[in-house]
C-alpha cells in the first residue's frame, strides 16, 4: 500500500491565518505607536532614564508590528497558497528583517533586567547616571541586532557567506543566555526589594511591571525556540502530526503568532501598569481630539494663578517558508 504524500495546509486555513496575521500586526503597530506617541508628547516620561529604554523595547516591537509581520505575510501568501509572485529573496530578506527587530526587543528587555538589577543593587549609583550611558547602551543593542540580522541573511544558502550551522546555534544560544539573564536578574531584584526596610514606590511597581514582561516574553517565545530546536536536529520531524503536512502547518503557525504576540502585548502592560505612560496617551489623545480652544480666562484669575493647565500622561526548509530564526 502506498502512503499518500502530505497534504498543505487548505488555502481557507492559510487566508485565516493571514487575516489573524494581519489583526496582530495592526495591533503592534498602533500600541507601540501611542506608547512612542505619550513619550515624545510627555515631559515627565522623558525625565526618568529606565523610560529610555522602555521606549526603545517599543521602537523594536514596532518594527516587528510594521515590518516583520506584513512580509511575514507576503511570503507565506506567496509561496504557500501562491496568491502572489514572490521574490526569489523575499523569504530570506523578510527573515533577516525579523531576526534583526525581533533581537533588539529581546536584548533590550535583558539590557532593561540588567539595569533594574544595578537599581536595586545599588540605587544611589544608579541615580547618579547620566543619560548619555543610557544612549551608548541604546546604540550598541541597534547595531549589535544589525549585525544578528546581518548574520542570518549571510548564512541563507542564495549567499553562503556565513555557516549556517554556526549561526544557528549562536542565535539558540544567545535565546537561552537572554532568558536566563532575565529570570536570574529579576529574581535578585525581587529578594532586594523584599529585604529593603523602606524602598522606592516607583522602583517596586517598576519592577512588578518589567517582571511580568519577562514572563509574558518567556511563554510567548519558548514554544517557537522548542520548535527550532525540533526541526533544526530533526529534520522532516512531522511534530507528531502522523503525516499530516497541515497539521504542522498550524502547529507553526500558532507558535509563530504567539511570539509575534510579544510585540503587541508591551504597550497594553505599559498602558495598565505605569501611570506616566497613562497620562501620556491620554495627552495624546487630548491634543488629537481638541476641536475647540480652551475657554478664557479672565485677567483676575491669571493673576491670582487659576490658568487651566493641559492634564498629562526553520528547519522544515521548504516546506514551511521563513518559519524559523
Amino acid at each position: 500500500m502506498s502512503s499518500q504524500p502530505p497534504q498543505p495546509i487548505s488555502e481557507a486555513a492559510n487566508k485565516t491565518w493571514t487575516v489573524f496575521f494581519g489583526l496582530e500586526a495592526a495591533a503592534a503597530v498602533i500600541g507601540n505607536a501611542l506608547v512612542i506617541a505619550a513619550f515624545i508628547a510627555s515631559d515627565k516620561l522623558q525625565k526618568r532614564k529606565t523610560y529610555f529604554l522602555l521606549i526603545s523595547l517599543a521602537v523594536a516591537d514596532f518594527l516587528v508590528g510594521a515590518l516583520a509581520i506584513p512580509l511575514y505575510i507576503h511570503v507565506i501568501g506567496g509561496s504557500v497558497t501562491q496568491w502572489w509572485t514572490l521574490h526569489s529573496h523575499m523569504q530570506h530578506t523578510q527573515r533577516a528583517i525579523e531576526i534583526f527587530a525581533s533581537w533588539a526587543s529581546i536584548i533590550f528587555l535583558v539590557v532593561i533586567a540588567l539595569e533594574r538589577v544595578y537599581a536595586a543593587v545599588s540605587p544611589f549609583s544608579h541615580d547618579s547616571l547620566k543619560p548619555i550611558g543610557y544612549y551608548i547602551v541604546i546604540g550598541f543593542v541597534w547595531i549589535f541586532a544589525a549585525v544578528i540580522g546581518i548574520l542570518s541573511f549571510l548564512r541563507e544558502s542564495h549567499v553562503g557567506a556565513a555557516d549556517n550551522k554556526v549561526v544557528f546555534y549562536f542565535l539558540m544560544l544567545m535565546i537561552s543566555l537572554s532568558m536566563l539573564i532575565i529570570i536570574i536578574s529579576y529574581i535578585v531584584v525581587v529578594i532586594f526589594l523584599l529585604r529593603a526596610k523602606f524602598s522606592d514606590q516607583f522602583e517596586q511597581k517598576m519592577a512588578v511591571t518589567l517582571l511580568m514582561l519577562t514572563v509574558i516574553f518567556v511563554v510567548s517565545w519558548l514554544p517557537f525556540k522548542v520548535l527550532n530546536y525540533i526541526s533544526y536536529l530533526e529534520p522532516g520531524s512531522m511534530l507528531g502530526c502522523d503525516h499530516d503536512l497541515g497539521c504542522v502547518y498550524q502547529i507553526l503557525y500558532a507558535t509563530k503568532f504567539l511570539h509575534y504576540f510579544n510585540s503587541v502585548v508591551n504597550p497594553l502592560v505599559y498602558a495598565l501598569r505605569v501611570k506616566d505612560f497613562r497620562d501620556g496617551v491620554r495627552r495624546v489623545f487630548c491634543c488629537c481630539c481638541a476641536t475647540s480652544p480652551p475657554p478664557p480666562t479672565f485677567p483676575m484669575e491669571r493673576e491670582k494663578g487659576f490658568e487651566n493647565p493641559v492634564v498629562s500622561m526553520q528547519s522544515l526548509d521548504s516546506a514551511v517558508p521563513s518559519m524559523f530564526l
